[in-house]
């Protein structure tokens, strides 16, 4: 380096002095390059400089956001039931006998998943009957739109000659018969079945000629509509089968998670005899299992009157299953009953489990905390020493921790009461203000904490 300063000297002694005035040649590369080691090696001789100097002890507080306020306690504890708030009992829709069941309990099922089968086999003679008539009523209505045919109108045509060639001989034999039964030629009798078969065969003749005159009239509108009105009923009918058949599967209303299994494959079960439980009648007919939708859980408390102003809809509360005694859930107050049990002298309360917590066998029991939470005032940013607060140029800076060294921070300020100032921003989260109390601490400073 000195060989550097040497050659430097020199050039600057070589340089012509007839240069023009504000005009200068390029600086050479290797004299930037001197330049900055002597600028590094400055800052490497200033920090072992700060490292030679004693640290400096300070007490310091560290930054947090969260509202200081007082500590939550206990005021009311009771005993409760694991409850699912919405429970569901499955029940069929027609009388029937199981076929078939398909889930157990604690299975979850979606909605629309098959949980059993009743026997089908009435249920599909039925639907095979009605889809018959349905056919036989729409073949009847195809030949009505259609019209007679040529041929029907034809046959008929044969018929009433028939029936007139029989009229008109039957009728001779009936003439002649008269004047033979009053010479006494034929008997009585004979005489009556000689007239007898004249009448019959002239109201033979009559009909076919009625039946000839609606077959070229053609199809009348009544007719029509009576028969549409047939196919119509019968078509009722079949999806009516189709529908008792599709019945006989018996699908999970919800999704959830099944409770109880009442019935076994064997069992009859009908839509319309009252399921009584616990001296309570909880569904019409006979259910084949129940579902609980997986919807949050809640806890049911029977609390004594005296203590309900200590309880509130939206206050915290601890939830202890005596099955899992050092697990605790979280919960809030949900409903409180509107009606008091007489009886009891209690109020039920129901606390809703937080959301997405594991969930509990129905009915267990479980011993309910209720929090009260004495928050102070909800106020912002963080109060600080006055004294830890220095201005400068219309600006307020702080020291804090970082690395061993007292850094320093500008922040922004807010009321100040009683020595406290208060932060309004600069600061964050876990940063350590160096409290006053030290002597000659300045940015850079070595520290340590106490």
């Amino acid at each position: 380096m000195k060989e550097l300063l040497h050659e430097l000297r020199l050039q600057d002694d070589q340089k012509p002095r007839n240069y023009t005035k504000g005009l200068s040649r390029p600086i050479p590369a290797r004299y930037w390059l001197l330049l900055a080691s002597l600028a590094v090696l400055g800052a490497m001789g200033w920090a072992w400089r700060a490292r030679q100097q004693p640290a400096v002890k300070v007490d310091v507080l560290t930054v947090s956001t969260v509202p200081q306020g007082a500590a939550p306690r206990v005021t009311l504890t009771a005993g409760g039931y694991v409850k699912d708030p919405v429970i569901v009992y499955v029940v069929p829709r027609i009388y029937g006998r199981i076929e078939a069941i398909f889930v157990q309990e604690g299975d979850n099922v979606r909605s629309g998943q098959l949980l059993a089968r009743l026997d089908t086999r009435d249920l599909r003679k039925d639907e095979e009957e009605a889809l018959a008539n349905f056919q036989s009523a729409q073949f009847n209505l195809s030949k009505l739109r259609a019209g007679p045919r040529p041929e029907e109108i034809a046959e008929t045509k044969a018929r009433l000659a028939a029936a007139l060639h029989a009229k008109d001989r039957t009728y001779r034999d009936f003439n002649r018969s008269q004047s033979l039964v009053e010479a006494g030629a034929i008997s009585g009798q004979e005489f009556d079945r000689i007239q007898a078969e004249y009448l019959i065969a002239e109201k033979n003749a009559a009909a076919v000629t009625h039946s000839l005159a609606l077959l070229e009239a053609g199809t009348r509108k009544d007719d029509l509509q009576a028969a549409e009105a047939a196919v119509a009923a019968s078509q009722a009918r079949l999806e009516a089968a189709r529908n008792r058949l599709s019945y006989a599967e018996v699908r999970a209303p919800i999704s959830g998670r099944v409770l109880k299994k009442y019935r076994e494959s064997g069992d009859r079960v009908s839509p319309d005899v009252p399921f009584v439980q616990a001296y309570d009648t909880v569904a019409v007919g006979s259910p084949v299992v129940s579902i609980a939708a997986l919807d949050d859980q809640e806890v049911s408390a029977d609390i004594n009157e005296t203590v309900l102003p200590k309880v509130a809809v939206h206050q915290a509360v601890e939830v202890a299953p005596n099955a899992y005694p050092n697990e605790k859930w979280t919960g809030r107050v949900t409903r409180v009953a509107p009606r008091s049990d007489k009886n009891k002298n209690t109020i039920e309360v129901r606390v809703t489990l937080e959301h997405g917590a594991k969930r509990l066998p129905h009915d267990m029991s479980a011993k309910l905390s209720f929090v009260e939470t004495l928050a102070g005032p909800k106020t912002e940013g963080i109060e600080i020493p006055e004294q830890a607060v220095w201005r400068q140029s219309g600006k307020s800076y702080v020291l804090v921790a970082a690395g061993g060294f007292a850094r320093q921070r500008e922040v922004r300020t807010g009321r100040v009461e009683g020595g406290k100032v208060r932060v309004l921003s600069g600061l964050a989260e876990g940063d350590q203000v160096i409290l006053p109390g030290a002597a000659n601490l300045k940015e850079g400073s070595a520290i340590t904490l106490r």
